[in-house]
């Protein structure tokens, strides 16, 4: 089963007995930045969007995009 598109399959399969491996700790530690990354990604196309967003109103777009605007907004209420 390919995973990457762009990552030869001997790669790949070093890559699937490393996290094979790997302790939970560490595996947590790969999602976190993970998820700081695609956050960061997700920031930044929004930055390039609308390039004049506070910070305050970033965050708020982001939670738009991660939670939609139903409970971003149920979220986003209880913060004020």
């Amino acid at each position: 089963m390919r995973m990457f598109e762009d990552t030869s399959s001997s790669a790949q399969e070093v890559y699937v007995t490393l996290l094979a491996k790997a302790s939970p700790a560490k595996k947590a530690q790969i999602v976190s930045q993970l998820c700081l990354t695609a956050w960061a990604g997700a920031a930044t196309g929004i930055r390039q969007r609308q390039a004049k967003l506070s910070e305050e109103d970033l965050r708020t777009e982001m939670a738009r995009l991660m939670l939609g605007d139903k409970l971003a907004a149920r979220f986003l209420s209880r913060r004020h």
